[in-house]
């Protein structure tokens, strides 16, 4: 509204200006600018045009701030919870969304030792397992553009171990987990791609029986 008013104002100078020259034609065009309504219309149109771009900078300014603070509003925030569950004799991996929006999971990555696994049962084959080998069930879930909503979580793996080997060796199963980094790549409803990576054991809860 306010720049479609500056718009008009100026035009409206303009036009007031060439009528008053064409009207009172002087004899020179130096004569022309010294008149005093020439002087006073030019001045109005100066301002005018200033006013306009400070408006433009202003209507700028405050539609960034309106888009990041509704980015903000829908901000997904990532989070993974390891957990060792000696009720259960087993050991599982959760994903959340803490924030404020969903996210869109695009793909989940694990390293350890400068290798990428797709999924944390090849990597255990691979470099532990004397674990896998002591696993009665096991539930692997592939999340790939897949939407989490808001404080909502999600189960990435769940190992069952068997009893006597998993209290005998509780401490030995998680020590490794301090070498293996989980990495998430998601998008927000913005379509902007976030990048979350954290040692596997970043949060880790045991629980024993009392």
């Amino acid at each position: 509204m306010i720049l479609q008013i500056l718009q008009d104002t100026t035009i409206v100078q303009v036009s007031d200006t060439i009528r008053t020259i064409s009207i009172n034609p002087p004899e020179t065009f130096l004569e022309s600018l010294a008149q005093p309504v020439t002087i006073i219309a030019l001045t109005a149109i100066v301002v005018s045009i200033l006013g306009l771009i400070i408006s433009v900078c202003y209507n700028r300014k405050s539609l960034k701030i309106t888009i990041e603070h509704n980015k903000k509003s829908v901000e997904p925030k990532i989070d993974h919870l390891h957990m060792v569950n000696a009720h259960e004799y087993k050991e599982y991996c959760e994903l959340k969304n803490n924030g404020y929006g969903p996210a869109m999971i695009k793909e989940i990555k694990f390293y350890y030792q400068g290798n990428i696994y797709e999924d944390i049962v090849t990597l255990y084959k691979k470099h532990f397992n004397g674990n896998i080998s002591k696993i009665e069930k096991e539930k692997i879930y592939q999340y790939k553009d897949y939407p989490l909503a808001s404080n909502s979580s999600i189960l990435l793996y769940e190992f069952i171990y068997a009893p006597e080997y998993f209290k005998n060796n509780v401490d030995g199963i998680t020590s490794f987990l301090e070498d293996i980094l989980i990495e998430i790549n998601y998008e927000t409803v913005y379509n902007e791609l976030k990048n979350y990576r954290k040692n596997l054991r970043y949060k880790i809860n045991k629980i024993f029986p009392k």
